[in-house]
């Protein structure tokens, strides 16, 4: 066996992308997530390297093949494939394919510590989102096994307001027999109570047009931020939900929910000033977006209401 799998990646340094696709399809015991000795890189770390996007897609299209976005490099440094996308430069279109499959199997493994890490840098896009491969999101994972703590410390210290109207993806047939996406409060009060009243708080009683499956109900544009006050090692008082339900309706920080709304972020020709000066700072050197509009932000202002 491990002569295929040296065979097998060496088609996939190679770049030889059809031959490898087919030598996994004809080889149902060859584990795809398995680095051999003495190698550091795995078949996904090659595609991340250099691999057209389409060769992962069709990686999750071959029914026996698993596909672990979370498998890290052998060695020292031991990099997830998309830290070597990010540092191979590959073009914002493959980052964000990989970032979003790449949160999404930290939440399924539920590996809270890689996913927070993940979160603390991720695009808000890549995150309320069902990717077209896959049938949950990282929401509706956190509903199914998570807890209110991870919910916070993944969205809310991150300024990351979570789309609790997204609902699951179904398959045709499962469209067919009637049966439609689920939101992550759905989710909970079926299989994880102890987390229902948090994504009840935010969900409402609709949870979006029936019917829909694998869409966010609402645009996530606007929903990237950063992560809680400045130096802060204390979780902050308010949860995901709270910060979903009633960050526009009060004058506080958006991210902390805490501290009064003081700073003006900046962008173009135009500025929100929707943080305070801690998670604006913060938001200024992490994300780098603004948490209303996701555009980049250009510079931070402190005001003084006189």
């Amino acid at each position: 066996m491990n002569a295929k799998r040296h065979k097998l990646l060496d088609l996939a340094k190679a770049g030889e992308w059809d031959s490898m696709l087919q030598m996994l399809r004809a080889n149902k015991k060859l584990d795809l997530n398995v680095i051999p000795e003495p190698r550091s890189f795995g078949v996904l770390h090659q595609i991340a390297y250099h691999g057209p996007i389409e060769v992962l897609h069709d990686l999750f299209r071959i029914p026996h093949v698993t596909v672990d976005m979370t498998l890290r490099t052998k060695g020292s440094e031991e990099k997830t494939a998309l830290e070597v996308a990010e540092e191979s430069g590959r073009s914002e279109g493959v980052l964000n394919e990989f970032q979003t499959l790449t949160l999404a199997e930290a939440a399924k493994r539920q590996d809270w510590v890689l996913l927070e890490e993940l979160m603390q840098t991720a695009d808000a896009a890549n995150v309320n989102v069902v990717h077209p491969l896959k049938h949950w999101g990282v929401i509706h994972h956190i509903a199914y096994h998570g807890t209110s703590e991870v919910l916070n410390d993944c969205f809310t210290r991150n300024g990351i307001i979570p789309d609790l109207n997204l609902k699951t993806r179904v398959t045709d047939s499962q469209a067919s027999a009637g049966q439609i996406g689920e939101t992550a409060a759905d989710i909970a009060r079926r299989e994880n109570e102890g987390i229902v009243q948090e994504l009840e708080g935010a969900a409402g009683p609709s949870a979006g047009p029936s019917g829909t499956s694998g869409t966010p109900a609402t645009a996530p544009a606007a929903t990237a931020a950063a992560a809680g006050p400045s130096g802060s090692s204390v979780t902050p008082t308010a949860t995901a939900a709270t910060a979903a339900a009633t960050a526009d309706d009060v004058d506080v920080c958006v991210v902390c929910m805490v501290a009064p709304k003081d700073a003006a972020i900046i962008h173009g020709a135009t500025s929100h000033q929707a943080c305070c000066w801690d998670c604006a700072s913060r938001l200024q050197k992490t994300t780098k977006k603004c948490p209303i509009c996701n555009q980049k932000i250009k510079s931070i202002v402190k005001n003084y209401v006189v």
